[in-house]
């Protein structure tokens, strides 16, 4: 089992911030009760909260669903994250059900950090964001 993040003598403001692209209520749920506890969470639905979100706070770590049912997907707003100034080298983490070469190496050529397939075990996820934040 591994360890639970920890922060400086608890405070909140000491958490990080993670920014979540995920359209599947059940995988918003998920994510929620899993990484709530250890950080702060927002999650978006869909492109254009996403986008909100983006102008609303600054964060630490994305984990972008690719198959978004939406305008833009998940590639889409990975490429455009790396266009932007302030997000050029913030970790993400792409989460997918696509599980293919070829989704894999689009999402790393588009500037992901990191690549699960869903379902994926409580564990790892959390491993995979310690690893960047």
């Amino acid at each position: 089992m591994i360890k639970s993040p920890t922060f400086s003598k608890g405070n909140v403001m000491d958490r990080k911030k993670i920014l979540i692209a995920e359209d599947d209520r059940l995988n918003q749920l998920a994510y929620k009760g899993i990484l709530s506890k250890f950080y702060d969470l927002k999650i978006c639905g869909d492109d254009k909260e996403f986008e909100a979100a983006l102008k609303e706070d600054i964060y630490d770590l994305f984990i972008i669903d690719l198959g978004l049912n939406c305008a833009k997907s998940g590639i889409d707003l990975l490429k455009e994250l790396r266009q932007n100034e302030r997000y050029v080298k913030t970790p993400v983490i792409v989460a997918t059900a696509f599980v293919l070469r070829k989704d894999r190496d689009d999402s790393i050529s588009a500037g992901a950090n990191s690549f699960l397939s869903k379902p994926f075990n409580r564990d790892i996820l959390l491993e995979e964001i310690r690893r960047y934040v």
